[in-house]
């Protein structure tokens, strides 16, 4: 039973690091009437409209304050999760089958993103676009790093292989797209100072979901 709790933990983890009368005049009245009617009719199918400024609003692109709201939201995001972990392990302690599928389901498709949004102070959508960007510019130059270690690790190579090794590896980082692009130099900035903070809190998100045993 237990290993098939994790198997369904880590299948949910895995899948889971974005609207006619008569003539003359009265009957001009009359088929003037409908069109008026239409016209006022029309405000009706505004309730609609607010949507688009909120998801620009989400979409927006990141501002220096957002990389403040990033940590705050991870920081939520990180206590809920360890404490559904621990609901985990007190359920495996106690051998409750049930109890244990329960806080690994919670832990896998739990709401997160609500109380780490209002920690950081932003709506909901906001948030979740925040943390996208935030996570995906960390895994950018992560990625980025990497490639430049491949690069530079020639032991044992010929100068022939040597240069072939080089031309792949700047071939390969050419393919990577800049993690920075349309970011405002004030955030690029942050970003780069806070790098290996970032990382930490996503790397330990991520890996607190996949330490379910």
């Amino acid at each position: 039973m237990r290993n098939m709790n994790l198997a369904l933990a880590m299948a949910i983890l895995v899948v889971l690091s974005a609207c006619g009368g008569g003539g003359g005049e009265p009957a001009t009245d009359e088929a003037s009437a409908p069109a008026d009617a239409t016209t006022e009719a029309a405000p009706a199918s505004t309730p609609d409209a607010p949507a688009q400024p909120s998801t620009a609003a989400a979409d927006a692109s990141l501002k220096l304050e957002d990389v403040d709201a990033y940590v705050r939201g991870m920081q939520k995001e990180i206590e809920l999760v360890k404490a559904a972990g621990e609901k985990v392990k007190q359920a495996q302690a106690a051998k409750d089958d049930q109890a244990e599928m329960s806080a690994i389901t919670e832990m896998a498709m739990g709401d997160f993103d609500t109380p780490a949004a209002e920690a950081a102070g932003l709506p909901v959508a906001r948030w979740q676009e925040v943390k996208r960007k935030i996570t995906a510019a960390i895994g950018g130059v992560d990625t980025r790093r990497q490639m430049q270690d491949m690069a530079g690790n020639t032991e044992g190579m010929t100068p022939e292989q040597i240069a072939e090794h080089q031309r792949n590896a700047e071939a390969m980082l050419a393919s990577i797209p800049d993690p920075y692009a349309g970011l405002e130099p004030s955030v690029v900035e942050a970003l780069k100072t806070r790098h290996d903070e970032l990382a930490r809190l996503n790397a330990e998100s991520i890996g607190l979901r996949m330490s379910v045993r």
